[in-house]
C-alpha cells in the first residue's frame, strides 16, 4: 500500500463507510462527505453514466446544497455536456493530467457550474461494468487549496475496488427487494398467503393475504409473534412441523420439500392448506440472513381470483367484450347467464365466444377454462 494523505484509522473508517453506504437512504452520502473532509475537498461525488437501455446520468454528491441551486434536469444536462464523462481512466488522474485546461475552463460545465463555486482542481477515477454502466469517483478543490498529490491518488486507488463491490451489493439488494415485493404481490393475487419465520419460529413478516387470514381467526392466529392453531392437538402438530423446518433450514441442501399441513374450521366449513418449507442458505437470496422458514397458506373460502381482462387483451389480442366474456366463462357462467349479466343477446355472446375460440385455438369452453386458469392474467 502506497503512502496516504490520511491515517490508517481514517482509511479503515472510509472503507467501513463504503459498505455501510449500501443501505443508506442517500447511498454513500456519509462516505462522500468524509472523503471530501479528509482530502480537503470542497465536495466529492459518484457519477453514474448509464448507457443501456438508454443513456442517462445520476449524481451522488456530498454537496447537499447542489439541488437547491440546480434542478435535476439542469444537472443532467450539464453532465451530458461534460467531456469528463466521455473518457475512461482506470487510474486516478488530476484535471491537468487529463484535459487541456484552457479548453476546460472555457467549457459550459465549468462556466455555469464549477466556476461560480470556485472549483480549480479535480481528481477522478473511473469504474466500469461491461458496456452498460460507468461510475466516476471524483473530488474537487477550490483555488484556496493546492493540487491533488500522489498520496491522494493512492487513496482513490485503494477505495475504488471496495466501491465496485459495494455498488454490486446494492444492485443485488435492490433486485432482491424488488423480487420480494413482486413475489408477495403475486402470491396475494393467486390466493396464497406467505409468512416468513426466523430460526426461533418467530414471525418476521407476512403478505397482505396472510394478515387477512390470521385476522379472520378461522383456526390459525398469531400469538406472541408465533403461529398458533386454535385446536390444541393441531397446535402441537404445527409447532412440531415448524421445528422440523427450522432444523432443515440449517442444511446446505438447496432443494428441500415442504411439510403439508391442514387446518379445518368447523364453524364456517373452510379449510386452510399450509405448506411449511425450510429456507436454506443456498435457496434464499434476500437481504436478511435470519429467515429460516416460509409458511404458505391457501384459504379455500377465498380461492377465487378474477382474471385481469386488460392482460387477456394484451396476451391473446382479445377485444374488450371477448376478454369480459372469457372471464365470465372461467367463473363457470353459461352463455345464457352471460347474456343476462351483460344485457346482450345470446347470439352476440355466441359471436364473441367464436372469436375467443379462434384466438385461443380451441373448440369448446372447457378448453377455454383450462387455458385461462393457467395463464398469467390471474397474476397481473
Amino acid at each position: 500500500m502506497g503512502d496516504l494523505s490520511i491515517s490508517l484509522a481514517e482509511y479503515d473508517n472510509l472503507v467501513h463507510l463504503v459498505y455501510a453506504g449500501i443501505r443508506e437512504e442517500m447511498p454513500w452520502n456519509t462516505f462522500l462527505c468524509e472523503l471530501a473532509r479528509l482530502t480537503k475537498s470542497r465536495d466529492s461525488s459518484l457519477v453514474f453514466n448509464i448507457y443501456k437501455p438508454e443513456q442517462n446520468y445520476y449524481l451522488l454528491t456530498s454537496d447537499t446544497g447542489l439541488y437547491d441551486r440546480k434542478s435535476q434536469s439542469t444537472i443532467r444536462h450539464l453532465l451530458s455536456m461534460s467531456e469528463m464523462l466521455d473518457t475512461f481512466h482506470s487510474e486516478p488522474l488530476t484535471l491537468a493530467e487529463t484535459y487541456d485546461l484552457d479548453q476546460f475552463f472555457s467549457s459550459e460545465l465549468y462556466l455555469t457550474h464549477l466556476k461560480p463555486i470556485d472549483i480549480r482542481y479535480i481528481l477522478s477515477q473511473d469504474m466500469s461494468w461491461d458496456d452498460s454502466v460507468r461510475v466516476k469517483l471524483s473530488a474537487e478543490r477550490t483555488s484556496c487549496e493546492s493540487e491533488y498529490t500522489q498520496e491522494d491518488k493512492n487513496l482513490f486507488s485503494l477505495l475504488t475496488p471496495h466501491l465496485m463491490k459495494a455498488i454490486d451489493f446494492r444492485k443485488d439488494l435492490l433486485v432482491s427487494n424488488q423480487m420480494s415485493d413482486l413475489s408477495g404481490s403475486v402470491l396475494s393475487k393467486v390466493s396464497v398467503g406467505s409468512i416468513l419465520l426466523d430460526g426461533d419460529g418467530k414471525i418476521i413478516s407476512m403478505n397482505q393475504l396472510a394478515k387477512k387470514i390470521l385476522a379472520s381467526n378461522r383456526g390459525l392466529l398469531s400469538a406472541n409473534e408465533r403461529l398458533k392453531a386454535n385446536n390444541p392437538a393441531k397446535n402441537s402438530e404445527l409447532k412440531k412441523a415448524i421445528s422440523q423446518a427450522v432444523v432443515a433450514s440449517e442444511s446446505m441442501e438447496a432443494k428441500q420439500s415442504g411439510i403439508a399441513f391442514k387446518i379445518e374450521d368447523i364453524t364456517c366449513g373452510s379449510i386452510l392448506d399450509l405448506v411449511i418449507k425450510p429456507i436454506t442458505r443456498d435457496s434464499y437470496v434476500g437481504s436478511s440472513s435470519n429467515q429460516a422458514v416460509a409458511v404458505y397458506l391457501h384459504d379455500s373460502k377465498n380461492d377465487h381470483v378474477a382474471l385481469n381482462t386488460d392482460t387477456l387483451r394484451t396476451i391473446y389480442g382479445m377485444t374488450p367484450s371477448e376478454a369480459q366474456i372469457s372471464a365470465l366463462i372461467v367463473e363457470g357462467k353459461t352463455q345464457t347467464e352471460i347474456s343476462d349479466i351483460l344485457g346482450v343477446s345470446i347470439n352476440t355472446v355466441k359471436t364473441h365466444v367464436r372469436g375467443i375460440y379462434d384466438k385461443l385455438g380451441v373448440r369448446n369452453q372447457a378448453h377455454v377454462v383450462a387455458i385461462l386458469n393457467r395463464c398469467s392474467a390471474r397474476i397481473f
